[in-house]
């Protein structure tokens, strides 16, 4: 037998969570406002067996400047990497490295946005540089 659970917050009058996992703890399925998050395709057992491994490769793309900011989502059903690069062909390469894409571990939506609102202009110089942020 294998039941699904559900949890449904509403955090405020504009964003509510919908989470289904089973019992033993796999997000099977994650929503934030009605729009689907992207998850992990393997348990969290899985993804920690490659998280090391994972960790390397972001160090390495934070060196050579191509990563800004890094991170799991809240709760732990995939993460959010913002890149910085010139066009989408550097971006599909970089992605192509990741020791969770290789090992099939997680999905990748791709997000093309351009900044237009920024906290101080050094990051707003640093951001607009290349000209496109993923």
């Amino acid at each position: 037998m294998f039941t699904i659970c559900k949890i449904t917050a509403r955090l405020s009058t504009s964003r509510q969570v919908e989470i289904s996992y089973n019992l033993l703890g796999n997000v099977l399925h994650a929503q934030v406002n009605g729009k689907h998050m992207d998850l992990y395709k393997k348990p969290l057992e899985e993804v920690d067996r490659f998280l090391q491994a994972h960790r390397d490769y972001l160090a390495e793309h934070y060196t050579a400047g191509d990563f800004i900011a890094s991170g799991p989502q809240t709760p732990r059903v995939g993460g959010v990497i913002m890149i910085k690069t010139e066009c989408r062909a550097a971006v599909d390469s970089i992605i192509a490295q990741d020791p969770f894409n290789v090992n099939g571990i997680a999905d990748y939506q791709i997000v093309e946005f351009t900044p237009t609102m920024f906290c101080d202009a050094v990051l707003s110089n640093f951001l607009i540089e290349f000209g496109g942020i993923w």
